[in-house]
Parts: structure tokens; sequence; C-alpha cells
């Protein structure tokens, strides 16, 4: 789960929204809050939780942003949805420690 979910989170909060938007604009600070609120509100129980994946949102979107730009579309995929995992680990424990 810790990263199947990243995988499928990252297709539709990163990579999607941020392919899409750039037809439309090349504002990053549009890319990055579109993507954000996206990952944010699907985050929804409660408004703590929601501004705190928020946030985390902003910045995986900010790096899917800049690996695009130094690599591919492609390649920034692989590093989010490992971050993305990381973040979820980290989550998982602080939550649950393991004694």
């Amino acid at each position: 789960m810790c990263v199947i979910v990243p995988i499928i989170e990252t297709l539709l909060f990163q990579l999607a929204p941020i392919s899409l938007l750039e037809l439309v604009t090349k504002n990053k600070y549009v890319q990055v809050s579109v993507s954000s609120v996206l990952f944010g509100a699907s985050h929804g129980f409660n408004v703590v939780y929601v501004i705190a994946t928020l946030m985390i949102g902003a910045i995986l979107a900010i790096g899917f942003i800049i690996v695009k730009n130094n690599k591919s579309r492609n390649f920034a995929f692989w590093p989010i949805v490992l971050s993305h995992s990381i973040s979820n680990l980290i989550a998982l424990f602080t939550l649950y420690p393991i004694l």
C-alpha cells in the first residue's frame, strides 16, 4: 500500500494535472497550486490533515516540475513516487510505532 497508492496518486495528482495544465498555461505557480489542492482535497479526513497534505502535495508537485524540466516527464514520475512512498512510510511509523 505504501508503494501502490503513491503510484496512483502521482499519476492523478502530479503527472496528469501538471501535464494538462502545461497545455493551457506555462505558469508553474498555477500548476503547483492546482496539483497540491487536488492532492490535499483527496485526503479530506479533517481540516488539519487536508492542510498538511496540501503542503506535501505542493512539495511533490514542485519536485515533479524540477525533475521534469531537468530530465523528462517519464523520468520525473519515479522519483516522486519514491518520495511519496517514503513520506507514507514515515507517516505510518509515526502513527503506528513498532515497539
